[in-house]
């Protein structure tokens, strides 16, 4: 049977306890690893930390610790309050020794050891963008205060979920994949315009328009038999499934897209006849619970230099948090949604985030009639995205029914983070 993956736990051990508080970071910490320590079978986890007495430098001691584990559960409590603001400082400790996991390992590779991901909680007053490394990197965190301990069922049960979720992150040969693939040696992406327009009900609509250049036909009818593998990922703030089968989405019609999940693509012309353009078709390659790898494959024989210009677009519809009360009870701040450079470097990276801020229809009957109910929260890239991972969103108009923001980057490879939330 081979061995459970190791999970550091760090957490700041300061006993004292903060005033209206119902314990201390210390105790709250404890809790959390015994918590996590007895459910080690079903999680299929091993959990460690570094508070037994050990003979030796201490920070050699976390270090060692670090070293031997496959990824880190952090546990940003409340500290130090910021003048008088409502907002914390976590301990210095615990975010010092994610940043160490994460510059160490930073080359993100698929050898055993070199990808050491950071998942854990953060508790009322944490600000994410003040967690250096681990807001840069991407990484979700669960929240979580030590007022809601012990968990209710729900609670827990989303916790529970969100823990073993790390999986995910750990599969595959060397536990993880690469994330950011090298530039297919038969086509290059040339052009990406994501657009993720987000309704009032919590429906969020994706479209892909992509643009790819065939560099070696050969390579592209025998290594990759003529298709290219695309994913639609579910980034839902509920842990539980939320795909349908592929069969499902595909069949279902544009018409009730804001009812059922739906999957559709389409080819544009450059030149093709009407028949070449019905002919785009799609496979499933692989389906999991929150994610599918799908074929697109052409209709028509393509040459060296042939320009692909073709678009899918998918739903899900009521699937996002439209309040604050909903995204606190899955343990989320933001909704979020991610792109990803899964071609290799994108020449062009064009991402457009369209927010309803007037209900259309019945969709959302209690929206708000003229105020926006989402605000653009904020977003990040990756540490191995070439340039500032700081990138400013620009606002480009805005039209009676949606609020636009639009970013555009080149020699885009690496992960982008769109977040939003209800006002």
């Amino acid at each position: 049977m081979p061995e459970r993956p190791k999970v550091f736990v760090s957490y700041g051990y300061r006993s004292d306890k903060l005033p209206d508080e119902p314990m201390s970071e210390a105790d709250f910490g404890d809790k959390l690893f015994e918590y996590l320590s007895n459910r080690h079978d079903s999680l299929d986890l091993q959990f460690i930390r570094a508070r037994e007495p050990q003979a030796g430098k201490l920070d050699y001691k976390v270090i060692g610790n670090l070293a031997m584990a496959d990824a880190i559960f952090a546990v940003f409590t409340r500290r130090d309050r910021i003048a008088d603001k409502d907002v914390w400082r976590p301990a210095p400790w615990v975010l010092g020794e994610c940043c160490f996991l994460l510059g160490r390992y930073y080359d993100y590779g698929t050898e055993p050891g070199s990808y050491r991901p950071v998942i854990g909680i953060y508790e009322t007053g944490i600000r994410l963008d003040d967690l250096c490394l681990v807001s840069v990197a991407g990484h979700e965190l669960f929240a979580l205060d030590r007022r809601e301990w012990p968990l209710a069922e729900d609670r827990a049960r989303k916790f529970h979920a969100y823990v073993k979720s790390l999986h995910r992150l750990l599969q595959g040969s060397g536990y993880a994949p690469k994330l950011f693939p090298d530039e297919h040696p038969s086509y290059k992406q040339k052009h990406l315009r994501k657009t993720i327009e987000v309704h009032c009900d919590g429906t969020v609509i994706f479209t892909n328009e992509n643009i790819m250049i065939v560099v070696d036909p050969d390579l592209f009818y025998g290594e990759r038999r003529g298709v290219i593998t695309h994913h639609i990922w579910s980034e839902a703030i509920d842990h539980s499934p939320a795909l349908p089968s592929f069969d499902d989405m595909v069949k279902t019609p544009t018409t009730d897209r804001s009812r059922v999940p739906c999957l559709t693509a389409l080819l544009h012309p450059r030149g093709r006849t009407q028949t070449e353009k019905s002919e785009l078709t799609l496979t499933c390659r692989t389906q999991e619970p929150r994610e599918i790898a799908f074929d697109i494959a052409f209709g028509f024989r393509v040459s060296k230099g042939e320009v692909l210009h073709y678009t899918y677009s998918w739903t899900q519809p009521n699937a996002y948090g439209t309040s604050a009360q909903e995204l606190q009870a899955a343990g989320a701040e933001f909704n979020k949604a991610d792109v990803r450079s899964n071609h290799g470097r994108i020449d062009e990276l064009e991402c457009v985030l369209r927010i309803e801020k007037q209900a259309t229809g019945p969709r959302a009957p209690n929206a708000l009639a003229s105020e926006p109910q989402f605000r653009f929260a904020h977003s990040n890239v990756q540490p191995l995205s070439f340039g500032d991972p700081h990138t400013k969103w620009t606002e480009t108009r805005r039209e009676p029914y949606f609020d636009e923001w639009v970013l555009g980057r080149r020699s885009f490879e690496g992960v982008l983070r769109v977040s939003w939330a209800p006002v």
